[in-house]
């Protein structure tokens, strides 16, 4: 029965419907919806095991989607457990929010490739939509699995503001949910430090002087300083450095 209910949302989502305002996805390869279906199967699964396979099963659907999407979605991952472990939050919120690191793109399925490409600012109008979209598309995707909740409440904030003007809810401050704002911190850690078509990587150093400026605006002061806190000490943290500094001298 979940199985089926899980098969009717994501119909619902591929679909579209113009009259609750929802964006379509553009059709999806063979290879994404095999994966998908995949994801979807795991899910019914109950333990921890199941949850992460789940999750990953929908990073590898993501890939077969735009391939950089699942390196992002891990390091996101992995940055988000930083955070949360520098800021003392108990096992299962660091869990919720590495496994919520891993699917916090999913809605990009509702994205073309070719934009995922090049998300510039010479997008049209639409495509934008497209993009801003992927929060709540992604929030759809999970909806029918129960013990997604916290998960999917985390991804859907990511893009969230802590000083207002983000999306899709317009939240700010600690109306965001704090895993989405630990998210916020580490999706925006991770696109800075990758290379892309129409990006080039910043070093650690920029990086960590443009998480300031982005402090008390764009994201929570407080995560920000608990994460350039444990980035020189954790193991994860220097990892983070390391692949940041990699990706910023590649030319």
């Amino acid at each position: 029965m979940l199985l089926r209910s899980l098969h009717v949302s994501l119909l619902l989502v591929l679909v579209g419907s113009a009259a609750q305002g929802r964006p379509r996805l553009p059709r999806t390869s063979r290879e994404v919806q095999k994966g998908l279906t995949v994801a979807y199967r795991l899910a019914r699964g109950r333990s921890t095991q199941d949850h992460k396979a789940t999750t990953d099963a929908f990073v590898r659907a993501l890939g077969k989607h735009d391939r950089f999407l699942p390196g992002h979605s891990l390091r996101t991952s992995a940055y988000a457990r930083v955070i949360a472990r520098e800021l003392g939050l108990d096992t299962q919120k660091v869990t919720t929010v590495d496994l919520a690191g891993r699917v916090h793109d999913l809605g990009k399925l509702g994205v073309s490739a070719s934009v995922l490409r090049d998300a510039s600012a010479h997008l049209s109008a639409p495509d934008w939509t497209a993009i801003h979209g992927h929060p709540m598309v992604g929030d759809r995707m999970l909806r029918e699995i129960p013990w997604m909740k916290r998960i999917r409440v985390a991804a859907s904030a990511h893009h969230e503001s802590f000083g207002g003007g983000g999306y899709p809810r317009n939240l700010r401050g600690k109306r965001i949910p704090l895993l989405g704002r630990i998210l916020a911190v580490a999706d925006t850690f991770d696109a800075m430090t990758t290379t892309r078509t129409y990006h080039q990587a910043l070093s650690p150093q920029q990086a960590v002087s443009r998480l300031r400026e982005l402090a008390g605006t764009r994201l929570d002061p407080v995560i920000v300083e608990s994460f350039l806190r444990a980035l020189p000490t954790s193991p994860l943290g220097q990892a983070a450095l390391r692949w940041a500094q990699r990706s910023s001298s590649i030319r």
